[in-house]
């Protein structure tokens, strides 16, 4: 059993140490077109490493010539297909601006965008690179509307905004717990006004009134009446969308106290 496993391991030994001699002197052969072909039979192998090292190597050699399209994306697939994301992203939206009128030209412009789209971090970390991926998204709905791909787009899209809407909400909710109401009032403005169908809606509002009433109560005699007239309004806010809210109970008891002071 261990002979055969030995075997098994040199075999393997062999076969790449042959691949990588082939690869190498096709890297260092001086005939261009052998490492076009060499570079697209490593490519379909699913060797995306060597492939990419044949085109990068030939890129400036074919520019400006029929196989430059060929190429160029090759290269950004080879990117792409290592999950070099930023490269790949770069390259796809190269070609598509070289090559508008290519075959590949909506196949590349919507891998641009995807793969800003499979860069975009979780939600707590920061999101530039998620709101590029909108943009690019929107770029390609703008460039082919009726691409089969459209309503994909508007999937991911979906799920970017989700990303941001929960960054927006944690953010906002962070401010609330340590205190900061003030910041946490702002935030959670911001969140509803960003995304107004949001389901975190009922809670957003609550805690607005909350908050503001919490602030009002802490603040000096002569900010206090201007702080608990907010206050009330940001209850009407609430009962006003959600009138038999889950917070109820507790809003009549801000509404009640802030009426009190008032009065």
């Amino acid at each position: 059993m261990k002979k055969k496993g030995l075997i098994l391991g040199l075999l393997t030994a062999l076969i790449v140490l042959t691949s990588c001699s082939k690869f190498q002197k096709v890297l260092n052969d001086t005939d261009n077109d052998k490492k076009f072909q060499a570079g697209i039979d490593f490519y379909e192998q699913g060797d995306y490493y060597k492939s990419l090292r044949l085109f990068e190597d030939i890129k400036t050699v074919y520019k400006s010539t029929e196989k430059e399209e060929q190429v160029m994306f090759y290269l950004a697939q080879c990117y792409y297909k290592q999950k070099d994301y930023v490269l790949g992203s770069y390259y796809f939206n190269r070609f598509w601006k070289d090559f508008p009128k290519s075959d590949f030209a909506e196949e590349s412009l919507f891998l641009s965008a995807y793969c800003y789209y499979l860069d975009s971090p979780k939600f707590s970390l920061d999101q530039t690179t998620t709101i590029e991926a909108m943009k690019e998204f929107q770029i390609f709905i703008n460039a082919f509307p009726k691409s089969s791909r459209v309503a994909e787009c508007n999937i991911l899209l979906d799920d970017l905004r989700a990303k941001l809407e929960k960054k927006a909400y944690e953010t906002a909710s962070l401010y609330y717990k340590i205190g900061d109401f003030q910041a946490s009032v702002i935030s959670y403005e911001n969140l509803l006004e960003h995304f107004p169908d949001t389901d975190y809606r009922e809670e957003v509002l609550f805690r607005i009134l909350k908050a503001r009433f919490i602030y009002a109560s802490k603040s000096i005699e002569n900010k206090k009446k201007e702080r608990y007239d907010i206050a009330i309004k940001s209850y009407n806010d609430l009962i006003k969308y959600f009138p038999n809210t889950e917070y109820l109970k507790e809003a009549n008891i801000i509404q009640k106290n802030s009426l009190k002071y008032l009065n």
